[in-house]
Formats: structure tokens, C-alpha cells, sequence
């Protein structure tokens, strides 16, 4: 078996070594020089140390060498942060027997050049020290011995965590399996002989509760070092950063976009990088798209970390204002093994060598200037309704604004179609505008007519505007415009030139319903236009019905603020809708009726009675209530309950979602009254006055604890102010309950059905008002159908 092959390469004997050792927590310092001339302390501790009864330590040996640990001493603090490894099995640590301090001088980077060892024997144990990472590399390799072992022995029990596995091979175990491997190189070690002893007392480290499979486990790292040290040939540091690679940049137009780059990040084993293209003015680059070819036909880069080791370009607007790009490319992460060889001058001193790694952090960029044609000339064209029948609209006007994040004009407003009857007649208006900084104009401007849509001959606007209408009746033409040469877009104030024509349709008598399309476009001018090309539009090629303008843009055409593009900037569209009018769908209808039920307890009979005679014969939509409304007289401190009744006079089922009190002057709203808790008020105003019962004249004359949910003192029960506005959703629909539904009004009762909440006040009137009387509304704020 694998395991077996491993263990048969290396003897491993267990058994006790009674080492008579100092304590080893301060044992045998020395210190290290570096080359600036600081010190740095040393110690020695005893690798997996440990006593039996008679106190004697123990732990690993090889041959007759105890095997130590050497660590960094920070004021009495061992730190085990930088692996240091003795370099010759014969030689001593100098302070070994506590009598001496001698210093250690740094000999910079180990090499073949500084090593007293061959240069073969150096590069197997630099390719070692710098290809090695302890637990990270060696856990997946615990896992498959333990894979192995249980293959082979079906009732073993293996650790099923890395956290179990740490308690079964530490850090130390794994150092121990190094420096064993380096000696074996550097004293040229046969394992023969039990030449090479582990010295673990096997009963104590059970009773510890280490699994007796740790010998066999520090002998698969002790084979896995072996053959990582005899890799030597192969390049150390396999680890590589991603870099830029420098390309000679171009800008490069096809049609409304910039094609900037190449831009290109060879790929390296670290993939912990992060990649950022600002502008001239060191803000993140927006308004782009990354792609793979400087063309149209290239495809969009969603993921860089994907597109390594090839060329990339950031596609722009060609009106964009941006005129530099910057790639940075930040690297975290990867490590930079170091290894300094440390030298003292006493005989048969033991060399060191100390590893060190540390983040090696790459920050790298690149730019380019972005160079493009000006922009000279550029007509742009917009056509929007704005009279049905003679009515004026003005809802479809474009609102012009200047986008200065690309440097474009836009012109937004809505794009759903509007709604028409057969027969109609409809106006559109079409403006030219110059966007660009020579003049320009337009010399033809075509409309082209839906079949439903049909052009007005005798119309006073066509003739006005010199319309001419094409023998098959699809398209007209004016060259109206082409009297009007328009300035240049002025940028420093704005002013955009324009002019504008008119024509009139009428939507056909035997039209029955559908959606009218209606295309404008410039087909002519005296310009070379920048992005656009008059007369491009084939008509017979466009589906008229669900036409939206650019693919691009939004399916939603309601909205007024935003910039439906046509197929160019030269050409636009309007949309009308046709329909046949449908039955009308049963509405809500409910009705709301309020009412004092009680003072101070007292009740007031004063609900309403229903006569649903007008219902029922169809000569009114609504109920009569008849109920008093007569003032009640009250007076400071009084308790008031309204009741607040709403009826379905409908014909669906129906929810009010929400009620509204709006409580005057002269009243006060009981926070914590058992009524108003019951029935869901909360306080809808935002500077609402709260004041104590104790405050109000005869407060707490009418009033007990048990009236209120909290049951605390009533004096200290807080009162609301008005005016101020409460509401309640308490009868409002829940989406799988019907327990707040009020039926449709059904003919064979004698009244609507219904629902009530209640709302309890107090009087804090202290003296008449000027009308004499407290008027308290509420209102129906909030209702929906029986599917909410």
C-alpha cells in the first residue's frame, strides 16, 4: 500500500529519552546581528516536550541529536513567526550549555555564493525553504493518508476536521519532519540502523489523547519534504503575479462608438487582483462597455478575471467627453519567500537559516489619450403630437437637457401611443434641431403614413407647410425647412437652434382598433452628419404595430422623462391607439357615515337609518342615511366615541384599506385608550402636541385605569392635541384572508353591508369656540376590490 512504501523508507522506533534539561522556556539565548547592527535574541526549546513521573523531559531525537526548535525572543516571549532551521546536524548552538552569549551575524540572502554546503545540496534545501508552506500545503495530504489508511483498514476511526488533525500534527511536528530532511541533505544521513529515532512515549501521548498514528503521519511529511527538495531543478517561487502588458494604443470610430486600446493583463497563478479604468480626471470611467474587438461585431467582457492574456478594448459614445483612460491593476496576496543565512565566529558554531515571508503587493497602470474627429455637423430630429380634433396637447413636448457625463442633448418625452376614435384628425409637429458646431439644415423632411392613417388634403396646416403626398398615399414630403439654415449648438449657453413643420392626419372611418405608427426622418440636407444618414429608414422592413424606436430603448413609453431614440438621431416616431370601447367593469363604491355613539358612556342613538329605495330602482347611485346631526353639547373632559361606519353600495366585494380622522381643535386623541388600540389608530402628524390627562380640566374625571390597555395611572396617560390627523388600516385586505371583505350590495336587504371602527376623544375645549361647535371628519382614504 502507498502508506506502507512511505513507512518502510523510514524506521520508526518508539521509545522513552530521560533528558536531564533545564526549564526550556528562557534555555540558551543568543542573539542575531543584522546588517544594520541590530540585535536579535534567540532561544532553544525541546521539540514536543514533555515529563514522566520522575520529572525527566523527553522528546524527539535523531540518532543521538536531540532535535530543538530555535525561536525569536521578544523581551522573554518566545515567537515562532520566522522558522528558523539549523543547517549542520555536528555543529552546536553556541549558548546550548546557558554559559555563553554569543552574537550572530547575518550573512544576507542564502545562496550557493554565502553556503558553506555544495551548490547541489544548497539548491535542494533553498527549493524546499521556498516551496514549502507548512499546514497549507500538507492538509490535503494528511486527508489522503488518511483516505489510504482507511481503505486499508476498515475499522479506523480517522479525524474528521483540520482542527482534529492539528491536534495530531502540529507545527512543531511538521518542523521537526523539515529540519529532518535538511539534515539528511547537509550531513548526508542514511537511514540505517535506526540511524533516525522518534522518541515519543507512546502511553503518555494516549493519555493525552494523541492518536497513535502520529509517528506514521510525521513520516508522510518527512517523505513529502523529501521530494519537494528533490524538485531543485524546477523553478522556486512557482507562485506569479498577473502584470500589464504594454501595448501601443489607438482610438479607433465605428459608427456612434470609440473603440479605445488594447488594453492587456497577462494572467499569473495569484488571481487575487482587482482591475480599475479611470478618466482624465481620476474618476471611476463610466457610460463604457469592455469588448474583446475593436469593431462592432466584438463581444462584451463581463468578467476581466476571464479575459486574461488577450487584447480588450472600452468601447464609448462617440460624443463622450472623456479624452484619457487609465488601467490600474492592484495585486494582493501573494507571498515572497526570503531566506537569510546567519554565520557565528565560534568554532563549530551551527549556521542558520532563517525563512521570512511577507505579501508582496503590485500596483501597475496604464493610459492612453483619446483622439477623435471633431464634431462639426449633426441635425437631429424629434416629432411629437400636440392637437387631437383642435384639442391642444402639450404633455408630448420634448424637454431638452444636456448630459455633460457623455456630452450628449437629449430630448425626453413620453412615447405611448395616445388614444383616438376612428375618424379623428391628429397634428404632429417635427423639429429639426443642429446639434453640431458648423450650421446645417435640413432640405426634405418625409412622413411616413400607416395604412388606417390617411393625410388631409384640404387641411390649412398641410398647405401652410408645403406638404406633397406621394401617389400611393404611404409617405408625404415638405422642403419646407429648407429655407431655415440653423446656427450652431452653442455649448457655453446652451442655446440649441431649431425649426419646426406641422401636418395633419385623420385615423380612417372604417378603422376599427389597433395601434398607428407614424416614422418622420430628415431625407435630405446640405451636411455631412456626423451619426447620421438621411433617408435610412426602410419602411417596408419595420413592424409598425409594436415599433418602440431603437432596440435599445425601454418598453415602457410612458415616461416623460426619458430619451426615446429613433433609429438615428434624424428620424423619431408617435404612436396612436385605436379602440373599440369595452362594457365598463364594475367599480368600487363605497360610502362612509360618522356618528357620536356615546358621552362619557352615555349612548346617544344616533346610528343611521338606510333607505336603499333609490338603490334598488336605479334612480341614484347611493343610499339615503338618515341620522341626527345635530351638535351634542359636551364639555371639558368629556369622553366622546365617534363611530365611523363604511357601507358597500357596490356591486363587487370590496376593502377599506384605510380610514382617515382628521380630529380639530378642541379635541384630544387618547393614546392608549382601550377603543383606539382595538381599532388601529396611529398618529399620521408629524408635529403632534402630547400632553398628561393631569394637564386637561377634569381629565381624569371620566376615566379609568381599565379604559386603557396599559393599565397604568391615568393621570400620566397621554393625550394628543388638535388638530392633528390619525388613520387605521384595521379592515384593510390581507393577502389569503377574507375576514374584513365587505359584500357587494345585495337588492333583497335593507341595507349595504358594512363595517365600523370606533375613535374615543376627550374635550379639551376650555371655552367656546368661535364657530361653538368641534367638528370631527373622517374619510375613506384607502380601498381596494376583492383581490386586494
Amino acid at each position: 500500500m502507498k502508506l506502507e512504501r512511505m513507512l518502510k523508507k523510514l524506521i520508526v522506533t518508539i521509545c522513552v529519552v530521560a533528558l536531564m534539561l533545564p526549564s526550556f522556556s528562557t534555555v540558551a539565548l543568543a542573539a542575531m546581528e543584522t546588517e544594520e547592527g541590530s540585535e536579535v535574541k534567540l532561544g532553544i526549546s525541546i521539540l514536543h516536550p514533555n515529563e514522566d513521573v520522575d520529572g525527566n523531559r523527553f522528546g524527539y531525537k535523531i540518532g543521538n541529536r536531540v532535535t530543538y526548535r530555535t525561536y525569536v525572543n521578544n523581551n522573554g516571549s518566545a515567537d515562532y513567526s520566522t522558522y528558523i532551521f539549523c543547517l549542520d546536524m555536528n555543529g552546536k548552538f553556541p549558548s546550548e550549555d546557558g554559559t555563553k552569549n554569543t552574537n550572530y551575524t547575518s550573512q544576507g540572502e542564502f545562496t550557493t555564493e554565502n553556503s558553506s554546503l555544495d551548490s547541489t545540496k544548497t539548491n535542494k534545501i533553498i527549493h524546499l525553504l521556498k516551496n514549502s508552506n507548512m499546514y497549507a500545503e500538507f492538509e490535503d495530504k494528511i486527508a489522503e493518508v488518511f483516505a489510504q489508511r482507511i481503505e486499508d483498514d476498515k475499522d479506523l476511526i480517522p479525524p474528521t476536521t483540520v482542527d482534529t488533525i492539528k491536534n495530531i500534527i502540529t507545527d512543531d511536528d511538521l518542523f521537526f519532519a523539515m529540519q529532518l530532511v535538511i539534515w539528511e541533505i547537509t550531513n548526508d544521513l542514511k537511514l540505517s540502523d535506526n540511524a533516525i529515532t522518534y522518541t515519543i512515549d507512546e502511553e503518555v501521548f494516549n493519555g493525552q489523547g494523541t492518536y497513535p498514528q502520529k509517528a506514521e503521519l510525521i513520516a508522510v511529511a518527512v517523505e513529502y519534504y523529501r521530494n519537494l527538495a528533490s524538485e531543485s531543478g524546477s523553478t522556486d517561487n512557482q507562485n506569479t503575479n498577473p502584470t500589464i502588458k504594454e501595448t501601443e494604443k489607438t482610438t479607433i470610430e465605428e459608427g456612434d462608438y470609440l473603440y479605445v486600446g488594447p488594453f492587456h493583463i497577462t494572467s499569473g497563478t495569484n488571481n487575487n487582483f482587482t482591475v480599475q479604468f479611470t478618466d482624465q480626471d481620476g474618476n471611476e470611467l463610466s457610460g463604457y462597455t469592455l469588448v474583446d474587438a475593436p469593431n462592432s461585431t466584438g463581444s462584451r467582457v463581463t468578467n476581466i478575471k476571464r479575459a486574461l492574456d488577450q487584447d480588450l478594448y472600452i468601447k464609448l459614445p462617440s460624443n463622450t467627453t472623456v479624452t484619457k483612460i487609465k488601467m490600474e491593476l492592484d495585486v494582493e496576496g501573494i507571498e515572497e519567500t526570503s531566506l537569510t543565512l546567519w554565520t557565528s565566529d565560534v568554532a563549530n558554531a551551527q549556521p542558520l537559516v532563517s525563512v521570512e515571508s511577507k505579501p508582496n503587493d503590485v500596483h501597475e497602470e496604464t493610459e492612453v489619450t483619446i483622439t477623435k474627429p471633431e464634431k462639426i455637423y449633426d441635425l437631429a430630429l424629434r416629432k411629437y403630437i400636440t392637437a387631437v380634433n383642435g384639442t391642444e396637447i402639450t404633455s408630448r413636448i420634448p424637454t431638452i437637457t444636456y448630459n455633460e457625463v457623455n456630452s450628449r442633448i437629449e430630448y425626453n418625452h413620453r412615447k405611448d401611443p395616445v388614444l383616438i376614435e376612428a375618424g379623428d384628425t391628429v397634428v404632429y409637429t417635427i423639429t429639426v434641431y443642429n446639434e453640431g458646431s458648423e450650421k446645417g439644415k435640413a432640405t426634405r423632411i418625409r412622413d411616413y403614413l400607416p395604412e388606417g392613417l390617411t393625410y388631409v388634403e384640404d387641411s390649412e396646416i398641410n398647405r401652410q407647410y408645403g406638404w406633397v403626398v406621394s401617389a400611393d398615399g404611404r409617405y408625404a414630403t415638405t422642403a419646407y425647412t429648407e429655407a431655415y439654415e440653423l446656427d450652431p449648438f452653442d455649448r457655453e449657453t446652451m442655446n440649441i437652434s431649431s425649426t419646426s413643420v406641422q401636418i395633419e392626419c385623420r385615423v380612417n372611418e372604417d378603422f376599427e382598433e389597433g395601434v398607428l405608427t407614424n416614422l418622420a426622418e430628415i431625407v435630405e440636407d446640405n451636411i455631412d452628419d456626423i451619426d447620421s444618414e438621411p433617408g435610412s429608414i426602410n419602411i417596408d422592413e419595420i413592424d409598425l404595430e409594436p415599433y418602440k424606436g431603437k432596440d435599445t430603448n425601454k418598453d415602457d413609453l410612458s415616461d416623460s422623462n426619458y430619451y426615446y431614440e429613433g433609429q438615428e438621431d434624424d428620424d423619431d416616431f408617435e404612436k396612436l391607439i385605436v379602440e373599440t370601447e369595452p362594457e365598463p367593469e364594475p367599480e368600487i363604491d363605497l360610502a362612509l357615515r360618522k356618528y357620536i355613539s356615546t358621552v362619557n358612556g352615555e349612548n346617544k342613538e344616533r346610528r343611521p337609518v338606510v333607505d336603499v329605495t333609490d338603490l334598488i330602482n336605479g334612480t341614484s347611485t347611493t343610499a339615503t342615511y338618515t341620522h341626527s346631526k345635530e351638535p351634542v353639547t359636551v364639555k371639558t373632559g368629556d369622553i366622546v366615541v365617534y363611530s365611523i361606519r363604511v357601507y358597500n353600495e357596490g356591486e363587487v366585494d370590496a376593502y377599506v384599506d384605510e380610514i382617515t380622522d382628521y380630529i380639530p381643535e378642541g379635541l384630544g386623541f387618547l393614546v392608549n385608550h382601550e377603543i383606539n388600540y382595538n381599532n388601529g389608530w396611529i398618529i399620521d402628524s408629524e408635529n403632534a402636541e402630547t400632553v398628561k390627562l393631569s394637564e386637561i380640566k377634569n381629565g381624569t374625571d371620566n376615566v379609568t385605569s381599565t379604559d386603557f390597555v396599559d393599565g397604568g395611572e391615568v393621570a400620566e396617560e397621554d393625550v394628543v392635541l388638535g388638530r392633528t390627523t390619525i388613520r387605521t388600516d384595521i379592515l384593510k385586505y390581507t393577502e389569503g384572508g377574507n375576514e374584513n371583505i365587505i359584500p357587494a350590495f345585495d337588492m333583497t336587504n335593507n341595507e349595504p353591508a358594512s363595517v365600523t371602527v370606533q375613535v374615543a376623544c376627550i374635550v379639551t375645549a376650555e371655552e367656546e369656540l368661535d364657530n361653538d361647535t368641534l367638528k370631527n371628519i373622517a374619510a375613506i382614504t384607502g380601498e381596494s376590490d376583492e383581490e386586494g
